[in-house]
């Protein structure tokens, strides 16, 4: 071989290596860069009070992922998303089942309303419907919402309908379907305007006791209370500090959420006078095996205590309802009993 070949295999052999160590590190930066995304655990404004008044009683196997869990005239409610089990409607008490997909041809409930004669009240979030069927099963009037909502509350015959606008801002609205009249509600908040995306941050679902109701976002460090006249009473802040909540627009106009938001909080109840909120406390696999339920007083917004929650069966949990003295929380397929300790 020439000396000029022997040279150029060299120059070759050391360019390959010189490739491969830059792959080598592309890789290594990318792996630190996923690892670290999402490791965020939440600040504290204040020391998290644990209390141990949480007695498990009984574990109950629904046999389908429980979510949206509810209760309605002393029986106990939930709805499974998960495939073949969507549009039906279970009772966990009494293991039956209410087959709604016989009333549509597709069917996904957003949410639900048993009403004190046992009809009952379905949004059909594919179809954005209300589906009504009475106690014997079945369907005696539906009627097509009139702007597409995001979420909904039903108070008697009236509800509170939120969504958002071209720009995502934040809208509510109060609508009678008797006579379709869908009047706008003023919502003022300066912690509201914080956020450009408002209508995003503040999604998340409702809760209410005899007097009040209760928007719990899953993004925000507070909830907003309001009065059955859908009136803005007070806003609740929570215990831990505000978090990003960030977004990108692609080159064709897209709106991107930033996978960096967080959202801790999973899901809410509520009882006489008390608002919970079950919070997850971290979003990586070291962090992510602790969740809080804590506690706060609806009408003061005082925080009072929290309870300390692990997965169970390798689920973390997800929805819960407080009833008399008993705390009712799904964990996948399980429901677990606690009685709340004085």
């Amino acid at each position: 071989y020439s000396l000029g070949y022997l040279f150029y295999m060299k120059t070759k052999s050391k360019l390959y290596k010189l490739l491969g160590i830059l792959a080598l590190a592309i890789v290594i930066l990318l792996t630190i860069f996923l690892l670290g995304k999402n490791d965020k655990i939440l600040e504290l404004n204040q020391t998290r009070i644990l209390s141990d008044n949480l007695k498990l009683l009984e574990t109950i196997d629904a046999g389908k992922k429980v979510s949206l869990i509810k209760e309605f005239n002393d029986s106990i409610y939930f709805v499974s998303w998960s495939k073949n089990n969507q549009g039906i409607l279970f009772n966990l008490i009494t293991n039956k089942e209410n087959n709604l997909n016989v009333h549509t041809d597709s069917l996904l409930i957003g949410d639900y309303f048993i009403e004190t004669d046992n009809n009952l009240v379905v949004h059909n979030k594919l179809k954005n419907e209300l589906l009504k069927i009475d106690a014997s099963g079945k369907l005696y009037n539906f009627e097509k919402m009139p702007i597409r909502i995001s979420r909904l509350y039903k108070n008697d015959s009236i509800y509170l309908l939120t969504d958002w606008d071209k720009n995502y801002k934040f809208r509510r609205f109060k609508f009678n379907p008797i006579n379709n009249n869908l009047k706008p509600l003023e919502f003022k908040d300066e912690y509201f305007n914080e956020y450009d995306l408002s209508g995003i941050a503040l999604d998340g679902f409702f809760y209410d006791n005899e007097h009040f109701i209760v928007n719990l976002p899953f993004s925000l460090n507070c909830a907003y209370v309001f009065n059955k006249s859908f009136d803005l009473v007070k806003r609740v802040d929570f215990i831990y500090n505000k978090n990003e909540f960030n977004y990108q627009v692609t080159s064709q106009g897209q709106l991107v959420l930033d996978s960096n938001n967080i959202h801790p909080n999973l899901s809410g109840a509520v009882d006489s006078r008390k608002l919970y909120v079950l919070v997850d406390a971290g979003t990586t696999s070291k962090r992510g095996n602790k969740y809080y339920i804590d506690i706060y007083n609806i009408e003061s917004g005082q925080y009072i205590e929290s309870y300390e929650v692990e997965k169970f069966n390798g689920n973390k949990p997800s929805y819960f309802i407080i009833k008399e003295n008993h705390m009712y929380l799904s964990f996948g397929e399980y429901v677990n009993k606690y009685q709340l300790l004085k």
